[in-house]
């Protein structure tokens, strides 16, 4: 299965919390993985490395079922990693 495409690009805007009034300033994941059971069993994210630093916008492009929402859902606190690190 393809691996996504990413990119990023310098972004004005930062994302505020209303219940904190907090920005995020840095998005930090290292060796994401996930797995989902079944049979057969499927690996939906695999070793993922990323940085994005303040300003910068990313893109996730890719074939459906590459893990896309699969990172964005582990990012949001929706899904739990089989194993990585994910730091704001």
């Amino acid at each position: 299965m393809p691996a996504p495409l990413l990119g990023t690009t310098p972004c004005s805007h930062r994302p505020t919390f209303p219940d904190q009034g907090d920005t995020v300033s840095h998005v930090s994941i290292q060796g994401l993985t996930k797995r989902f059971d079944g049979k057969p069993p499927t690996v939906a994210v695999d070793d993922l490395d990323l940085e994005l630093e303040e300003g910068e916008f990313l893109v996730l492009l890719g074939p459906s079922g590459c893990g896309k929402s699969t990172t964005l859902r582990c990012l949001a606190g929706l899904e739990t990693p089989a194993g990585g690190r994910i730091g704001l």
